[in-house]
């Protein structure tokens, strides 16, 4: 038996299989599986999951986001303790941003 939840794609909409019941574009049969109504009933067409975005990127001025563009950070306990190597020595980053040194 399949679960109501299941989510399926009948007559060009993606719905749960609940949902699509109420629509009257599925039905169970004596088995329990699920049927497309119409002429000629067929097991509906499981819904493909979406494509997977690809992850945001970093912010630009946090500790990944320097190391990603080519700065060697020095991580503090804080996010105010975190250091950036600029021109030899190592600044705070919220410093560094204040001056525009990055």
């Amino acid at each position: 038996m399949q679960s109501d939840d299941e989510v399926f794609t009948v007559s060009g909409i993606t719905a749960s299989a609940s949902a699509l019941i109420r629509l009257g574009l599925l039905q169970r049969d004596p088995q329990g599986a699920f049927l497309t109504t119409g002429k000629f009933p067929h097991r509906p067409i499981p819904a493909a999951p979406p494509d997977f975005s690809s992850a945001p990127a970093p912010d630009p001025y946090s500790p990944e986001g320097l190391t990603r563009r080519g700065y060697h950070v020095l991580r503090g306990e804080t996010f105010d303790q975190d250091r950036v190597m600029i021109g030899g020595g190592y600044y705070r980053i919220t410093e560094a941003r204040k001056h525009g040194l990055i």
